[in-house]
């Protein structure tokens, strides 16, 4: 690839990227579609390629070399899916025809069932903390509170007060795409907020977030992380905030609440995103099964 041609990639790349950012992807994003596109043109540069050259039967030998380099399929899906984006965008600027990334076939990525906390260990983690005054263990509680009502973990850590209506009790959020997404939570969420906003101290760290350290700091996404990590550690070690929204959904479903409801409560796209919860529940049944049965 010559330097020219070098140039005019990062242009283009750059370009979308300033693209990304004003469509609000957050950081981490930008950075796992930053690996994966370098990742890409340094292959380019091997095979004397541009992104423009590139076609469709092109593709096809870059999944092989990824799968030829031992990477997991999660890894090449992963890898496909920031250069099918690259590509669509450059496909709407017309600076390429076609997407030579759509429609390629991929190595089958082995079905994870999402990590979860039971119904028993929600209710044992709600009774100690709703015990605890202190002003850690009221934010904690209005932290758990929200996020067991299926909200992903960003918007609950990342809460401000033109994103809350507590009298229709829902949070207002802008989704991916920009699309406004919102987030009804529970009379004991509400109750647990209110609680916690009458206590909690701000200062111009604070960024109006409502989520705050004793300093009045806003959480960073680590503490974040680490505050619900300890707060389930001594019930189930490991848990992530993100448990709670997988969680939320697993339970709902098992009090029989329709697939299509708690869909629509999680924001999925896809309904078959949302029947792997529906796996959770036979994942448990054929376990009682082999625990139980005589001939199990």
């Amino acid at each position: 690839m010559s330097q020219a041609t070098k140039e005019a990639t990062a242009v283009l790349i750059n370009d979308y990227f300033r693209h990304l950012s004003y469509l609000k992807r957050s950081p981490l994003t930008l950075k796992v579609y930053r690996v994966d596109i370098n990742n890409f043109t340094d292959y380019l540069s091997r095979k004397n390629l541009n992104l423009t050259m590139f076609k469709k039967g092109d593709s096809v030998f870059y999944v092989k070399f990824m799968s030829q380099r031992n990477l997991h399929p999660n890894t090449i899906h992963r890898a496909v899916s920031s250069l099918r984006g690259l590509y669509r965008y450059l496909v709407d600027q017309n600076a390429i025809k076609s997407n030579p990334f759509n429609g390629l076939l991929l190595p089958k990525a082995p079905q994870r069932l999402p990590k979860t906390v039971t119904r028993s260990q929600m209710m044992d983690v709600f009774s100690v903390l709703e015990q605890d005054d202190s002003y850690e263990g009221v934010r904690n509680l209005a932290l758990v509170e929200l996020l067991y009502c299926g909200s992903r973990s960003g918007p609950v850590r990342d809460l401000k007060f033109k994103h809350l209506d507590m009298e229709k009790r829902i949070i207002k959020v802008v989704g991916k795409g920009d699309v406004e997404q919102v987030y009804p939570f529970t009379v004991k969420a509400a109750e647990a907020l209110t609680k916690w906003i009458a206590i909690r101290r701000t200062s111009s760290l604070s960024r109006g977030h409502i989520f705050t350290d004793k300093r009045g700091k806003a959480l960073h996404p680590t503490k974040f992380i680490k505050i619900i990590h300890d707060i389930f550690e001594p019930f189930q070690p490991g848990v992530s905030p993100h448990w709670l929204r997988h969680s939320f959904a697993t339970h709902m479903l098992d009090t029989g609440v329709d697939i299509t409801t708690v869909s629509k409560l999680l924001h999925h796209k896809n309904l078959d995103t949302t029947m792997i919860y529906i796996d959770i529940g036979e994942h448990k049944l054929k376990n009682v099964i082999d625990a139980n049965h005589p001939r199990g």
